[in-house]
């Protein structure tokens, strides 16, 4: 039976989102996964639906994790269900559902299957918040970019022997790198961590990972925590922010992030257990979003 979903849209003005089971709800979710590959499809959703009842805004890879298990349920119905409520929040196209549709096209039949595909998901509308929130990010976005074209394609490029300019143009990228990062600090420490929950838009994370070295990191490591419980920041981002630090640091992975290739230890796995962080095939297939 489809468990109705109630979509808890905030108007923010000031102030944050009150804290949410986020690292439970991943946790549950990525045990889901392995049950998924396991074949074991029952014993899949139901811990997805215990984790999507957890929070105020699900994953759209979750709810198309949970239609792949509905799918070889033979529940058509509900399968159809949890598949626009994916494609419903998902910002990527529809992509990686076409990718998957040996799932779903013998269950809805091709004509089905493509009407599915092909109908017009709206997305809610930005809230006046979200709107400058966007336009502050923006900015900033436009900022980093600009002083890294004018460094990597210009000066590195016709001038590449001159060692003042190059090292002239460089300290500005640095220091425009740290303008950055005191400023995503600030929007953090006032509203969170500004990702698509927050937003409401878009996926903006990496834009932000790239340059925020080790110091930054563990300054705000506890509040990023605190960030993955609320549902503002996913925990294969802070993984890739930790491993990076802890690289920079010369210190061994925590997490096997995206800057890290190590075997999967038992402290590794405890350690992404912690913050709710998938690992291996699950991590794929939850990154849909």
């Amino acid at each position: 039976m489809v468990r109705f979903v109630i979509f808890l849209v905030s108007v923010f003005s000031f102030g944050v989102v009150a804290s949410q089971n986020y690292i439970e709800y991943h946790n549950l979710c990525n045990e889901g996964c392995q049950l998924m590959l396991d074949g074991k499809y029952v014993e899949a959703k139901e811990k997805i639906l215990d984790a999507i009842d957890l929070v105020d805004e699900p994953l759209s890879a979750d709810y198309f994790n949970l239609a792949k298990c509905y799918s070889r349920l033979d529940a058509p119905e509900t399968t159809q269900y949890y598949l626009e409520l994916s494609l419903h929040l998902t910002n990527r196209g529809t992509k990686k559902y076409i990718e998957h549709g040996l799932w779903f096209e013998p269950v809805f039949g091709k004509e089905k299957w493509n009407k599915i595909l092909n109908a017009d998901y709206l997305n809610k509308e930005l809230s006046e918040f979200q709107i400058e929130l966007n336009r502050k990010i923006d900015t900033l976005l436009k900022i980093k970019q600009k002083y890294f074209n004018l460094y990597y394609d210009s000066i590195v490029v016709y001038h590449p022997y001159d060692s003042l300019l190059l090292r002239l143009y460089r300290d500005s990228v640095d220091v425009n790198s740290e303008i950055v990062s005191v400023e995503l600090e600030r929007i953090i420490n006032e509203y969170g961590w500004p990702g698509v929950k927050l937003n409401g838009w878009t996926e903006l994370d990496y834009n932000f990972v790239d340059d925020r070295g080790a110091e930054w990191f563990y300054k705000m490591e506890k509040k990023l925590i605190e960030e993955i419980d609320k549902g503002n920041l996913y925990p294969w981002v802070f993984i890739d922010m930790a491993d990076r630090a802890q690289g920079e640091s010369k210190l061994p992975c925590k997490y096997n992030g995206g800057f890290c290739n190590v075997k999967i230890t038992p402290e590794i796995r405890a350690n992404c257990k912690k913050i709710g962080a998938p690992l291996g095939e699950a991590r794929k297939r939850r990154r849909l979003n």
